[in-house]
């Protein structure tokens, strides 16, 4: 219904139907109703990317060539319980050529501390064990090498209250979940120089 009326009220723009219920309709009827193509659930960026290039008449070759932060050499501790969490983070910083270390909780974390050095932490909040408040109180009170790394809370809790304790307990930054790469290449590159940089 909502793709009709966009339709009536701008007849020229592109709507791309997008859902995992693509088999309920054939490929008439979605193109019916007025969109100008579909991509159903899972579907991969790339797959997402192309369907916007045919519908818009985009070669793939045509697009102007940006880049991105990329960090090879960049050693990132991410503390997070979740292992689809952990999943998602871990392609978002392959994306820019990072391979994270994970620690299931704060104590892990601070054991890993103790063992290598690290460039960052992502820092889950709630988590068993030790949380992430309590984790980066013993870093920043800590008189070891670690305790002025910069550390970027990464939590669903996005109050007002919840970011400005984390900046009193001597966190970096804040970034709320679902985590939005953007956010995230901005505030690595924030906290983290880039070594080198790559084409896409």
């Amino acid at each position: 219904e909502v793709a009709r009326q966009i339709k009536e009220m701008s007849p020229t723009t592109k709507i791309i139907l997008v859902s995992g219920y693509i088999q309920q309709f054939s490929a008439d009827e979605i193109l019916d109703i007025g969109f100008a193509a579909y991509v159903e659930k899972p579907f991969s960026s790339t797959e997402l990317l192309q369907k916007i290039l045919d519908v818009l008449n985009i070669e793939q070759d045509t697009i102007i060539e940006q880049s991105k932060p990329n960090f090879p050499h960049a050693s990132v501790l991410v503390v997070e319980d979740n292992l689809i969490n952990q999943s998602i983070a871990e392609c978002m910083l392959e994306e820019l050529g990072i391979t994270p270390i994970f620690a299931n909780n704060g104590q892990e974390a601070l054991k890993l501390l103790d063992e290598q050095n690290f460039d960052l932490i992502l820092m889950d909040l709630l988590m068993p064990v030790m949380d992430g408040h309590t984790a980066t109180q013993y870093i920043r009170a800590s008189d070891k090498p670690y305790k002025d790394i910069p550390i970027i809370a990464m939590t669903a809790n996005v109050v007002v209250e919840e970011i400005k304790a984390c900046m009193d307990e001597g966190m970096n930054a804040h970034i709320g979940k679902p985590v939005d790469f953007n956010n995230l290449t901005s505030q690595l590159s924030k906290w983290l120089p880039a070594q080198d940089e790559t084409v896409i």
